[in-house]
């Protein structure tokens, strides 16, 4: 048999490994040599929090490019144009595959419309996915980097969640 798993920001991280989905990292998470770490670990505060500050995403607004075509995009893009729309991003993003279906994701040279990123965080979400689908078994996964669901404010993310719902198990 088979259904339709939805899954949403940390639900969605929890996941990858079980569905073959890999997160898009930061370089800082790779594994650094000697001389890294003792760099790391000597660096002062004000280097330390400078640092945190950087590696955060506090919510920034991004643009995202749909796949019209997809049934999960259906009725989500920008008023004139099906393939454009707008998140607000925890700086998460799934490294894109051919093994799933790529329905969202954040477009080649990247730029913030509103709030507060790193440029090193642009650029690891540069052509990274933000919502993913793919075929398990007799059934499908969706998932979305960060919640489409915040706050309630975001009309076209809801549309995609609301799609991830009522459409994904009928295709």
């Amino acid at each position: 048999a088979g259904g339709t798993l939805v899954a949403v920001d940390a639900g969605a991280r929890a996941l990858l490994d079980a569905v073959g989905v890999e997160a898009r990292r930061a370089e800082s998470d790779e594994e650094s040599d000697r001389d890294e770490r003792l760099a790391e670990a000597l660096k002062g505060r004000e280097a330390r929090t400078l640092e945190r500050w950087e590696a955060q995403v506090p919510g920034t607004i991004l643009p995202v490019r749909l796949d019209p075509a997809h049934p999960l995009a259906f009725g989500a893009g920008a008023a004139g144009d099906p393939s454009r729309m707008y998140v607000l991003s925890g700086g998460n993003g799934f490294e894109p595959d051919a093994g799933f279906e790529t329905v969202a994701y954040f477009p080649e040279d990247l730029h913030k419309v509103s709030g507060v990123i790193s440029d090193e965080n642009l650029e690891r979400l540069d052509r990274s996915a933000w919502l993913v689908e793919k075929r398990l078994g007799g059934g499908r996964v969706v998932l979305f980097a960060d919640d489409p669901l915040f706050r309630m404010f975001w009309r076209s993310a809801f549309q995609l969640y609301v799609n991830a719902l009522l459409l994904a198990p009928a295709f």
